[in-house]
């Protein structure tokens, strides 16, 4: 065994370890650019500042307090007047989205710098994104993009930290509210396009009606609404629909990348020994998820399960045109072959030591895994729960029976065609089609470099998901050797085993440790 790690060191990992990759992975951003940051000034002096690519905007519309209850897709045709139909008719809808915290401010911090909540240190809403993380706003300025943040409410505001590398950040809110309201935020967001009109575009908005449910709102006859979470929604609803028409007539539609994602869901009220935030339900984890690319595109579905990270790392790759769309595709290359994968959410609580008291899930297509860390006393109980013993209110993700439990054989691995072919060139078959894990596929990627993207992304999200997987695996473990006989999914054991067997090789010594290195 590779990962000879207890689940008391696992609390010390996500503890104490300092981020060497993501300073690394800094230093040789800040080396990468430092040269193409003095070419643009002589540009600038010479031609005068452009963009690359001009009338293209990037909008992350990033909604607190949504669930995918609240925002339904009828099969039937569009509704009239309807933000939410535009979302279902228009837009692609990608529906294994797995909010990266109960809390909002972690699970953005995650999208705008494409790394997880873990690695940035981000808990808690009272949590401050470092300056020494690259955001996602930097690299759009470095790249000739305008930059927007747009915060609606606390915590979400300059203090966390996410302004960095936005060249505005309006956080105005009128009269004495707390929040500013999805129309303002919206308008202030059409007034700097307006602003702005013939240059890149990258701005970010937060929406965070649906977490203030006593606030009056009208309807577009001027009736007060009732002061219930439904009118939020209604009135959610309509504001969407005149910001997509407003961008349909200033004829910046077709040009536009529009993102709406949840941050997370409404937490449940019912009573338990846990604190509010610190309930990880899965139908308040789904987040929804809706973008349209700019210019023509294909429908399709979208698979797998999903977290900000990774949109955010995705959402990067439109700054360079590293990987722009072609006649046919519907965003990235890693996007559409992405088929199973492990994502991690938590539920964090500030206390008075220098870590914070958290809980956190490990999901799958099939499962969850909840994992107490932080106790003062006694190991962190892992408690593998099988989902959809009660199937009513939890999304179609979830949709599966007859899990495997531990007692019963293992059988053969689907993860052995991947040791296998590992090294075979098969230009009818690409390795993504014929291996089915995520990590592995990484891994191929990496030592192929066959993708075009930078080695050291492709090196720090290998490492990442390499870390993941062993410390699921490994609490895994240690549920069997108490003998707790759980139900949970083996695919955890079979892509673990897989990963390792390949790591063994000389040639992998180096990432093997970094792998191992990652979980102390």
């Amino acid at each position: 065994m590779i990962f000879p790690v207890s689940p008391g060191q696992m609390k010390k990992n996500l503890a104490g370890r300092e981020h060497d990759l993501v300073t690394m992975e800094r230093a040789q951003w800040q080396s990468r650019h430092g040269c193409k940051a003095v070419i643009s000034i002589l540009v600038v002096l010479m031609t005068g500042c452009a963009p690359r690519v001009p009338n293209e905007s990037v909008l992350v519309l990033a909604v607190e307090g949504i669930t995918t209850d609240d925002l339904s897709c009828p099969a039937s045709h569009a509704t009239e007047r309807s933000g939410f139909s535009i979302l279902c008719h228009e837009f692609i809808q990608a529906k294994g989205m797995v909010a990266s915290s109960t809390s909002s401010l972690p699970s953005l911090g995650a999208l705008l710098t494409g790394l997880s909540p873990q690695e940035i240190r981000l808990f808690t809403a009272q949590d401050f994104l470092s300056a020494r993380f690259v955001s996602l706003a930097e690299e759009a300025v470095l790249a000739g993009w305008q930059t927007g943040y747009f915060p609606a409410s606390p915590p979400l505001t300059r203090r966390s930290g996410f302004a960095q590398g936005f060249e505005l950040a309006d956080e105005s809110v009128g009269g004495n509210r707390s929040f500013r309201t999805i129309e303002e935020s919206l308008n202030l967001l059409l007034g700097w396009m307006e602003d702005a009109r013939g240059k890149n575009l990258f701005a970010v908005a937060t929406l965070s009606d649906l977490l203030h449910p006593d606030a009056t709102t009208f309807t577009d006859g001027g009736e007060t609404r009732s002061q219930t979470i439904e009118s939020q929604i209604e009135e959610m609803d309509e504001s969407l629909f005149r910001f997509f028409s407003r961008l349909k007539t200033s004829k910046s539609w077709d040009s536009s990348w529009i993102f709406f994602v949840g941050l997370q869901g409404r937490l449940p009220e019912e009573s338990s020994h846990f604190p509010k935030v610190m309930r990880l339900k899965p139908n308040q984890l789904i987040a929804p998820l809706f973008y349209k690319p700019a210019g023509k595109y294909v429908k399709a579905d979208i698979k797998g399960l999903w977290t900000h990270a990774e949109l955010g790392q995705s959402v990067r790759e439109l700054f360079d045109g590293r990987r722009k769309p072609v006649s046919g595709e519907v965003w990235t290359k890693n996007f559409l072959a992405k088929k199973k994968d492990l994502v991690m959410s938590q539920g964090c609580v500030s206390r008075t030591e220098d870590f914070p008291l958290c809980r956190f899930a490990f999901f799958d297509e099939k499962s969850y895994l909840l994992w107490d860390q932080g106790a003062d006393k006694g190991p962190p109980v892992g408690l593998l729960k099988k989902v959809l013993e009660n199937r009513d209110g939890l999304p179609p993700l979830f949709n599966v029976r007859n899990l495997p439990t531990i007692e019963k054989e293992l059988g053969p691995s689907p993860y052995q065609n991947c040791v296998r072919d590992f090294t075979t060139t098969d230009p009818e078959r690409p390795f993504a089609s014929r291996c089915q894990s995520q990590v592995l596929r990484l891994l191929r990627e990496l030592v192929t470099a066959s993708s075009g993207r930078p080695f050291s992304e492709l090196r720090s999200q290998f490492l990442r998901r390499c870390v993941d997987l062993a410390l699921a695996h490994q609490i895994f473990e240690w549920e069997k050797k108490q003998q707790i006989g759980l139900t949970f999914n083996q695919d955890v054991i079979w892509e673990f085993s897989a990963t390792e067997e390949l790591l063994h090789r000389p040639e992998f010594s180096i990432l093997r440790r970094e792998c191992q290195r990652g979980l102390f």
